[in-house]
């Protein structure tokens, strides 16, 4: 088989010890069980790692709005996510409505 043949894809993939697999079953065939198994790993554990991290570790508002949408929220529960918005809009404070009923 030619060399370039078991080069990675990309960086990420050589990074991760993952071969170019688009060349059908042979690559598949040359490689004992053990190692399927480590990249199928290498690889589940890379996605969900990526797929589960938040894009910051910080909350996006400020303490104090959150203070204020809840005490909003516990003062008047007959108010609505869209209610409790307009009283933030009035205040200069851009929420999103889905942000408030979470």
């Amino acid at each position: 088989m030619a060399q370039g043949r078991w080069r990675a894809a990309s960086r990420r993939d050589r990074r991760h010890g993952l071969p170019l697999l688009g060349m059908g079953h042979a690559v598949l065939r040359a490689r004992p069980p053990e190692t399927l198994l480590r990249w199928h790993r290498v690889g589940f554990r890379w996605f969900w790692k990526r797929k589960s991290k938040g894009t910051s570790p910080t909350p996006k508002l400020a303490p104090e709005i959150i203070l204020f949408i809840k005490e909003r929220a516990k003062n008047n529960q007959l108010w609505g996510a869209e209610r409790i918005r307009g009283e933030l809009l009035k205040l200069d404070m851009r929420v999103c409505k889905r942000t408030i009923q979470k």
